[in-house]
């Protein structure tokens, strides 16, 4: 609250103060990096990242005194320009940079209407083609594991989601195994309905391990798209296997605390650096031997309940309804059925 105040009152005294907190977190960029990555919620939001601030961190007299060997900026499709674009070459330059985009998911309306994105397909298209067209690199991200769906419907969006940015010409895809973290939905389903017997009927309940992916899936999408694609992997990375321990869930197999996760963590890492995806491959073939195997193998069979997904998305949605309005719930079930007709 108190920065924003400082951005409505003197937007300089704003940039100012984001170019002091760089120098002394990190001081002035005197060698080249590989990668830097400017993320905040929007780096193309004039409220957060006016050209203000960019003059005071990229300019003449800016913090990198040697330009990193790529650039990757988070933005929102929606704040996507001319005019921007145009703007951030001015200090830019005409170098590698990459504007990354979150897509989540390829399908229109699970990404507007169960994940609130609030972005069309159309935006979508026009950002990249934009993006292109002032000589950007376009970086979309992608989550594997949508919250409250099957392990099997998991793996067939994001094979989807990648073949659709494929064809849209995104320069580089990046996955994100979802995670559970507060104030999300799927760590609602984890805190309210992890027992709900209605859920763990069709598999979407499964205790301490609702509301995350398993990493055997993980495992299976990664070696099916890279057996289909081949040269995929070298526009292709992985993201949320590195974040800070305890502060997200991460996803696992029957137990956190398993070896197999940590070594299936090292190994999709491993070959994401070398490019030598053939290793996932041979993971999946051995997978089955795991122990954990036999507790996922129940969990895809209890699932097969679910239906299709929009038949999952009515049934957890109702219990999800149920569980935060009592009075309320035949309208607000109602409502929702409705909305999901729209599918």
């Amino acid at each position: 609250a108190m920065i924003r105040a400082l951005r409505e009152k003197d937007v300089n005294l704003y940039a100012e103060f984001v170019r002091l907190s760089f120098l002394n977190k990190r001081g002035f960029v005197t060698e080249q990096m590989g990668n830097e990555v400017v993320t905040g919620c929007d780096s193309l939001d004039e409220t957060e990242f006016p050209e203000q601030v960019f003059d005071r961190l990229f300019g003449m007299e800016g913090v990198y005194k040697t330009r990193p060997f790529r650039y990757s900026f988070e933005v929102r499709a929606e704040s996507i320009t001319k005019e921007k674009l145009q703007m951030m070459k001015r200090y830019l330059g005409n170098g590698r940079t990459f504007l990354e985009i979150g897509v989540e998911v390829t399908n229109e309306w699970l990404r507007n209407h169960w994940i609130n994105k609030s972005l069309s397909d159309s935006k979508l298209e026009n950002a990249i083609g934009m993006l292109h067209e002032e000589g950007f690199k376009v970086n979309t991200n992608i989550l594997l594991g949508i919250p409250c769906l099957t392990e099997e419907q998991s793996i067939m969006l994001f094979r989807e989601s990648v073949i659709k940015l494929m064809n849209l010409k995104s320069d580089r895809i990046t996955f994100h195994p979802l995670t559970r973290k507060p104030y999300t939905i799927n760590h609602y389903l984890f805190e309210h309905l992890k027992d709900n017997p209605f859920l763990k009927n069709i598999g979407i309940a499964d205790g301490e391990h609702t509301g995350l992916p398993w990493m055997f899936s993980i495992i299976e999408a990664m070696a099916g798209i890279f057996e289909e694609f081949p040269k995929l992997s070298r526009n292709f990375g992985v993201g949320q296997f590195n974040i800070f321990e305890d502060s997200d869930i991460l996803v696992y197999n029957a137990d956190r605390s398993c070896s197999c996760n940590k070594d299936l963590f090292k190994a999709v890492d491993r070959a994401m650096k070398t490019l030598h995806t053939s290793e996932i491959s041979e993971i999946r073939k051995n997978m089955k031997k795991d122990p954990c195997y036999k507790a996922y193998e129940e969990v895809l069979e209890r699932q097969k309940n679910a239906g299709d997904i929009r038949e999952t998305l009515g049934i957890v949605g109702k219990e999800m309804i149920a569980s935060l309005w009592d009075t309320e719930k035949e309208i607000k079930t109602e409502k929702f059925l409705k909305e999901l007709d729209s599918m």
